[in-house]
């Protein structure tokens, strides 16, 4: 299991790679605390968590195909 350092450097570099056409300077990097926040809120429902991620990225127009 990563530390929440670990999964905010993740983060952060998957952010860096494979995010927007956003400069990465223009984002602010993931925190260590706020990877700890977020790990401590367990999710109702994935599939729901899910749909709500891919509907916030289609208002950036970043959203990945319907099917996926």
């Amino acid at each position: 299991m990563l530390s929440d350092a670990q999964l905010a450097e993740v983060l952060n570099w998957i952010a860096g790679h494979f995010g927007a056409d956003q400069p990465a300077a223009a984002v602010s990097p993931f925190t260590a605390q706020e990877v700890a926040a977020h790990r401590r809120m367990p999710m109702a429902s994935v599939q729901a968590t899910r749909r709500e991620v891919v509907k916030e990225l289609a208002a950036t127009g970043s959203a990945p195909a319907e099917d996926y």
